[in-house]
């Protein structure tokens, strides 16, 4: 079988979505899965470093094609008809060379960027080639929830109509958390095209657990892209509360356009024990997992069914429990709940955040079992082998 996946980034991207492909890529070219697979993205990195990737290449048996094409990056700097425009330019190359390369049996589409999947529209049409879509993000509804996009726009209502296109086309929809699935379906998306696969912790590394330290503060780690769908007013006010505790120390370690406006928030609260680091390598990323002893997951409510946080799988993985600030039903809270890795806190109880960090800070022991909880959930559910299987399943039977 011969799979060509599409998507801005692949590896060596730090993206989240570049790592997931490449482990599912990497998955389908081993010879025990008998799959030709090809992948189409861009000669540029997401973070805009500048570095420009080889333009063909063949690694761990996965043949990657890279077109050079602007990248573009969701940032207050960069205005909605530049990112149209760079979002034409690589989807007008990337179709292009999709065509010069052999018909695949199947076509797998990411998000990134938006309505990519149309170039697997096209390539249904002139090759009939089967259409999947692996979705990490419901456009255009969350760049009008985010207040990015009014709904109103001409673009709102032109992506709107082009994405339900791609979902008419496509033969199956994957989505990574069961309120995106369910959201789908009362939008008029058949239910026997959608499938419901979690995400895993790219690159899979997991270091052996460790009990907490007894010694030194308790500390309190949200690692990840500060963005405009996480929540993080109800932090700030958990920190407040415990601006006394100097046991307690609160850290946000990322990157992302609600980095600065965060760090002065803090600033005029007067919040000395919340402190900012940059974001890890990967290679390092594990260990710095799990160096801390609890970890955040925020999300805002109008984010639900349209994101779906995917840093809970490293959480998991580092054998950490975690508390989950955002909507009740949502696959976080679900999967926490199941595991009795973590708890939930709806967005604006911060007091509620500030209890939950003092019981575990009180009771290490708790904070250990409900860490062995989560990495024993991790081996079981989450593997990057189980989720690729899962994936694998669903690309070579796709209807």
């Amino acid at each position: 079988m011969r799979v060509l996946f599409l998507n801005q980034y692949y590896r060596p991207d730090p993206a989240a979505t570049a790592q997931l492909l490449t482990d599912l890529a990497e998955y389908l070219a081993a010879p025990e899965q008998g799959c030709e697979v090809h992948v189409v993205c861009s000669r540029r990195e997401y973070a805009g470093t500048g570095t420009r990737l080889p333009v063909r290449e063949v690694h761990n048996g996965v043949h990657i094609q890279r077109v050079d094409a602007p990248i573009a990056r969701f940032t207050a700097t960069n205005s909605r008809t530049a990112r149209l425009a760079d979002f034409a330019a690589f989807g007008a190359l990337a179709l292009a060379r999709c065509l010069s390369l052999p018909r695949p049996d199947v076509c797998v589409a990411m998000t990134s960027p938006p309505f990519v999947a149309s170039l697997g529209v096209v390539l249904k049409r002139l090759r009939s080639t089967r259409l999947l879509l692996w979705m990490m993000d419901l456009y255009p509804d969350i760049a009008s929830a985010l207040g990015a996009v009014p709904a109103t726009a001409w673009s709102h209502r032109l992506a709107d109509r082009l994405g339900h296109v791609i979902y008419r086309h496509a033969e199956r929809i994957i989505t990574p958390g069961y309120a995106m699935t369910e959201r789908l379906c009362r939008a008029g998306i058949a239910a026997e095209k959608l499938d419901t696969v979690p995400n895993w912790s790219p690159n899979e590394r997991m270091p052996r657990p460790t009990t907490s330290r007894a010694d030194g503060p308790f500390r309190i780690l949200y690692s990840g892209h500060l963005g405009l769908a996480h929540e993080f007013d109800t932090v700030l006010d958990a920190a407040s509360h415990l601006r006394n505790r100097r046991d307690l120390r609160i850290t946000f370690a990322g990157r992302g356009p609600r980095r600065e406006a965060l760090m002065a928030e803090t600033r005029r609260r007067g919040l000395d024990n919340v402190t900012f680091e940059s974001p890890q390598d990967l290679d390092r990323l594990p260990e710095f997992l799990a160096s801390a002893d609890l970890h955040l997951v925020t999300m805002r409510e109008k984010a639900q069914g349209l994101v779906v946080p995917s840093k809970l799988y490293g959480i998991l993985a580092a054998g950490r429990p975690a508390v989950f600030v955002g909507p009740a039903h949502n696959e976080v809270s679900r999967t926490l709940d199941t595991a009795g890795a973590g708890w939930t806190v709806a967005p604006g109880d911060g007091i509620e955040l500030a209890r939950h960090v003092t019981r575990l800070a009180a009771d290490r022991a708790l904070a250990d079992r409900m860490g062995r909880q989560a990495r024993r959930y991790y081996e079981t559910h989450c593997t990057r082998h189980v989720r690729c299987r899962h994936l694998a399943h669903l690309i070579r039977h796709p209807a």
